[in-house]
């Protein structure tokens, strides 16, 4: 950020530098346009350099930094305007060493800019081309697997990618592709049905968050073609329902899946998620939904699947999911869950007596915003759950902590307690929660309860 630094400037502190390694430039005014002549020796051994933001950086400043830097292996060209062909009249050597570019937001960077950097980066493993205008269609030119180094391939908000595109994408460079993030691209998937993947897929970590044209076909038709080694699925701000996960779709393998991914996502029914969880289920460690149509109400046609290795069970803004529900799938839960967030749900609480888990490993339980939480019902979840928990958040509910009088157990090791919000909350139930779960208690927030310091102080808690 130093907006005045010139190119001359910039030399006269290289000359001081000859051994340096990384160079950060982020928001300066220079153009490059001078290296040539003044720094021929002076970056032989940088390997890093950022270059972001640089709104005066040319094409002539980036070609003699290139010619410059022969040992360069990260460079980060954030919002360069991009010339038509710009590298035409680079030798490959000159970009032969990048393992990680990034041309995030460069909207001049086209599929010819993208042959060029794919033709000439020949041992690059991560490209960040988000933002840009490739369409991905021109990579047809290019053999099968021509640059089998890259595998972390970031494709956000690329609003002219086709799913032909894609294909062509991922057919000429996904050999070995580990991170694939399509968030808000303009993609259906579906042609993925009707190609065939000339490699094994090494695939573990897929996004396609805000791809909000993407259709359960679609998705489904992916994944069969590049998930077989899939741990990682985010799917969020999409409109995908997952009712066609059933019969529809087949795992020749086991599923690897560890993590779930589908916050607001209107469309997902509980035929959706059960459907869902029947092929991923057996691995999943975490699972994360909100704002989805799920009630997960017992009956005939909803069976759930176990779910042994889970940790992660997030389930928040679902105005239909109530007791029955929720106990449905905690039910299904196995004994290694850690981590249970329950908020703006429609649970009591109070039937939970019945719930046989195994909740031993449990740290983590917030029931923010669940305006129907009784106290009983707080108590019989506590009693349930809250054996070993270090964090308990339960702002803007409608506590008052009166009953804790009543609760089976006490909770030495609760560290954190978020009561912020809770506008039924007495000094004397404060005094309750903080006699069965304030013996390790580091951090607690009151606000917008009620209770004032003095109050607090007149009752010596």
């Amino acid at each position: 950020q130093c907006e005045n630094l010139t190119d001359f400037g910039l030399i006269n502190i290289l000359k001081c530098c000859p051994e340096l390694m990384a160079l950060d430039l982020r928001d300066t005014n220079i153009s490059g346009e001078f290296f040539s002549e003044h720094c021929c020796n002076n970056l032989q051994k940088l390997s890093e350099i950022n270059l972001k933001w640089c709104n005066s950086l040319t094409d002539l400043g980036l070609k003699n930094i290139l010619m410059l830097c022969p040992n360069l292996k990260v460079m980060n060209l954030t919002n360069f305007g991009f010339a038509k062909e710009m590298f035409s009249d680079l030798t490959i050597d000159n970009m032969s060493q990048l393992v990680d570019l990034c041309c995030m937001g460069c909207e001049m960077l086209t599929d010819n800019e993208l042959l060029t950097i794919i033709k000439s980066c020949s041992s690059l493993k991560a490209l960040d081309l988000a933002a840009t205008s490739i369409t991905g269609e021109l990579l047809s030119e290019l053999s099968l697997n021509y640059l089998p180094t890259i595998e972390d391939l970031v494709l956000r908000r690329c609003d002219k990618l086709t799913d032909l595109g894609l294909v062509e994408l991922i057919n000429k460079v996904g050999n070995n592709i580990k991170v694939l993030k399509l968030n808000d691209a303009n993609i259906t998937g579906e042609i993925f049905a009707q190609i065939n993947i000339s490699f094994s897929p090494k695939l573990e970590h897929l996004d396609l968050t805000g791809c909000t044209k993407l259709s359960d076909f679609g998705i489904f038709s992916f994944i069969a073609k590049m998930g077989h080694q899939l741990r990682i699925l985010k799917a969020s701000h999409t409109f995908i329902c997952g009712e066609n996960f059933g019969d529809n779709f087949c795992w020749e393998n086991q599923s690897k899946l560890e993590q779930l991914e589908f916050n607001s996502c209107p469309e997902i029914t509980d035929l959706g998620l059960v459907a869902m969880l029947s092929k991923f289920g057996t691995n999943l460690k975490s699972l994360i939904v909100s704002r989805a149509k799920l009630s997960l109400i017992r009956c005939e046609n909803l069976v759930l699947k176990n779910l042994p290795a889970l940790e992660v069970l997030h389930l928040s803004s679902c105005p239909k999911l109530g007791d029955d529900g929720l106990e449905s799938i905690l039910d299904k839960c196995g004994p290694r869950l850690q981590s249970i967030e329950m908020r703006s749900i429609d649970i009591s609480g109070e039937s939970f007596q019945y719930l046989s888990i195994d909740a031993s490993q449990l740290q983590r339980l917030a029931l923010t915003s669940c305006k129907k939480l009784t106290d009983i019902g707080i108590i019989k979840i506590l009693n349930k759950l809250g054996q070993n928990i270090k964090f308990l958040d339960l702002t803007r509910t409608q506590i008052s902590g009166e009953s804790f009088v009543e609760i089976s157990l006490n909770s030495p090791s609760l560290e954190e307690l978020f009561l912020s919000g809770c506008k039924s909350l007495t000094v004397r139930g404060l005094s309750l929660i903080l006699e069965k779960f304030g013996g390790r208690l580091r951090r607690m927030i009151l606000s917008r309860t009620g209770i004032s310091k003095e109050m607090i102080s007149e009752q010596c808690l």
